[in-house]
């Protein structure tokens, strides 16, 4: 595992001998331009992790940021979040494989990028079926599964059933009528062969669609 220890250790001892180790601070640290210039967050966990450094055989601290988060009472993330800062900058020395912040980063990172990537998608209405000459009715009992079912419907998305409704040979009108009756999120090609090697295709309510 990684650990970091504060850059200058040495300056900041006092009565070394004794247990528990006393750290000093120098009042320049009030004037320091970098420090201050941390987030408000890594400016309140450097003293921390400095009185923390002398439980560590040559202050060096195990970059964990569960157990961090157990002694300073905040979570990982808050831990995570506050110490980068400090080692971009200098105040901690970083020893061990570097790419064990970044497995611990880049994850998250992952996540929110996809999130917020999800979020920008504009997704489509009832109206924009209609426009696309799907019945009214169909349309709405469609977009209501989608809704039931948590899954805007993308552009991408309808793509996909427009190219598995013209593999089973039917309109899309027809593919979102099924989808609607059978509370389907979206079409298949072969789970309609299937349905209609069992049944009837067509179901109670809705007729085969095609525009005029």
């Amino acid at each position: 595992m990684s650990t970091i220890r504060p850059k200058n250790w040495d300056d900041f001892q006092h009565y070394k001998d004794r247990r528990p180790t006393w750290i000093k601070l120098h009042r320049a640290l009030l004037d320091d331009f970098e420090f201050h210039s941390l987030p408000l967050a890594s400016r309140a966990l450097a003293p921390m992790l400095w009185l923390l450094a002398g439980d560590y055989e040559n202050a060096q601290i195990p970059l964990d940021y569960a157990m961090l988060g157990f002694r300073f009472r905040m979570s990982a993330k808050e831990i995570e979040q506050a110490i980068k800062p400090l080692i971009d900058n200098g105040f901690f020395n970083l020893h061990g494989d570097a790419s064990d912040l970044l497995a611990e980063c880049l994850p998250r990172e992952e996540t929110e990028k996809r999130r917020e990537e999800k979020r920008q998608t504009p997704s489509l209405s009832a109206s924009d079926l209609v426009n696309m000459g799907v019945d009214d009715e169909i349309a709405r009992d469609f977009m209501a599964v989608r809704k039931a079912k948590k899954a805007p419907l993308t552009a991408t998305a309808l793509k996909g059933i427009e190219s598995e409704a013209a593999k089973a040979g039917i309109t899309l009108s027809t593919a979102l009528a099924t989808c609607a009756v059978r509370g389907w999120q979206s079409f298949k090609a072969e789970w309609h062969t299937q349905q209609n090697s069992q049944q009837q295709p067509q179901q109670t309510g809705y007729k085969e669609y095609r525009p005029k």
